[in-house]
């Protein structure tokens, strides 16, 4: 079944404000030393949220792709969406 938004079909290729949850901040060491050493540990820290103006790439029935303030291409699961807002068609038929 493939997932259709007409609001969010208008926001690929735009800019626009993504509510995120957001976990422990690991450093580019720490996540190649839990992804080469099974059994690394786990890392925890109070959950928290970030609002930020991201490049909306292209999202499905799993998530969204948005571009990072480093320009590397992140996928985020729905789980971790809180929130999407752009500006919104001219069109009221939306």
């Amino acid at each position: 079944m493939e997932y259709s938004n007409e609001l969010l079909d208008f926001w690929v290729g735009l800019s626009v404000f993504v509510s995120l949850q957001e976990g422990p901040d690991l450093s580019l060491e720490e996540m190649e030393k839990a992804l080469k050493e099974p059994g690394w540990g786990v890392s925890k820290s109070t959950v928290s949220s970030r609002t930020a103006v991201y490049d909306l790439l292209g999202y499905d029935n799993l998530g969204i792709t948005i571009k990072s303030e480093e320009g590397s291409h992140v996928f985020t699961p729905w789980s971790a969406v809180l929130a999407i807002q752009g500006l919104l068609p001219e069109d009221d038929d939306l």
